[in-house]
């Protein structure tokens, strides 16, 4: 029953399928009879005793535990307040680190022409070697001139 109901719901022609309900139908009564599911019974949630001991009075957590807790708790404020430290200064000076000597020398090994330069003036295309994008043609560039720049403006 089924080999001959897919092929007439996979028919290239809608008027050829049958309708959602015939379809339905003829599902059901391939599947046949269904057995309802029962309802699902309720646990309750399981309640945790309480600790106590032997005197019936509640018990301390163990030796230890609170000052663990502590030090989480301290060591966690304390790099938050870091992090924000650090993020103060940078907004306070702007995101600029130590000047330059004056007669040129390079301060750090980035400045001394690396391939990665200052993280502020990244150029991507330094990263690119010529002869790969070569088979796509040629660079051309044609730099303006003072009587191009004077008829745009």
């Amino acid at each position: 029953m089924l080999s001959e109901l897919l092929p007439a719901m996979l028919a290239r022609d809608p008027a050829d399928r049958p309708t959602a309900a015939q379809a339905l139908r003829l599902l059901r009564e391939v599947a046949g009879p269904q057995d309802p599911l029962p309802a699902p019974t309720p646990t309750p949630a399981p309640t945790p005793a309480p600790s106590v001991d032997d005197a019936g009075a509640p018990a301390a957590p163990p030796a230890g535990i609170g000052r663990f807790r502590g030090l989480l708790i301290g060591a966690g404020s304390a790099a938050v307040l870091g992090a924000v430290v650090v993020l103060a200064v940078r907004i306070l000076l702007g995101g600029q680190g130590p000047a330059a000597p004056s007669d040129g020398t390079p301060t750090r090994a980035t400045d001394a022409g690396s391939r990665w330069g200052d993280h502020r003036t990244a150029d991507p295309c330094a990263l690119v070697e010529p002869s790969v994008l070569g088979r796509f043609g040629g660079r051309s560039w044609t730099p303006p001139t003072a009587t191009s720049t004077a008829a745009t403006s």
